[in-house]
């Protein structure tokens, strides 16, 4: 019965990859995409001479609403990172990147993923391990939400 049972979310797991794939391509492009928006919302903000608070992230949340002004900060973030350089890790999905964000040596772990195939934890645990990160100190590294 187990067997069965184990064979059958195998089929599943199987007929869905591509279903996956795809969904987490949208919400990569998207992602980027909104990302963009903000940036460039907040250069016409700054060219114009606006006060900081007026092109804060909560102040993007506020105008567009249903959205977190902490989502938007890591939709800024990662786009002013790593936007112009995206293409050149073919295959990521933005939550690569997104992990990557506040990593000084991103760049580095980022090609990791492209070369190896790394899903976003295993470049996560390919990178602590590397570094001899504790498990502790891997807790205070904030989660992906892909």
């Amino acid at each position: 019965m187990e067997e069965l049972a184990n064979s059958n979310a195998q089929n599943a797991d199987q007929a869905s990859r591509d279903y996956i794939g795809q969904w987490r391509g949208l919400v990569s492009t998207t992602n980027w995409e909104k990302g963009r928006i903000i940036h460039e919302w907040r250069q016409a903000l700054v060219a114009a001479d606006a006060p900081p608070q007026e092109y804060s992230d909560e102040a993007w949340s506020r105008r567009v609403g249903n959205v977190s002004g902490q989502h938007v900060g890591r939709l800024r973030r990662v786009f002013d990172r790593f936007g112009e350089v995206r293409q050149q890790y073919a295959g990521l999905y933005w939550s690569h990147f997104q992990a990557a964000v506040e990593w000084p040596d991103a760049e580095m772990w980022l090609e990791g993923a492209v070369q190896s195939g790394w899903s976003i934890n295993d470049m996560r645990a390919r990178r602590w391990e590397a570094l001899g990160i504790s498990v502790e100190e891997q807790s205070r590294e904030a989660p992906v939400v892909e």
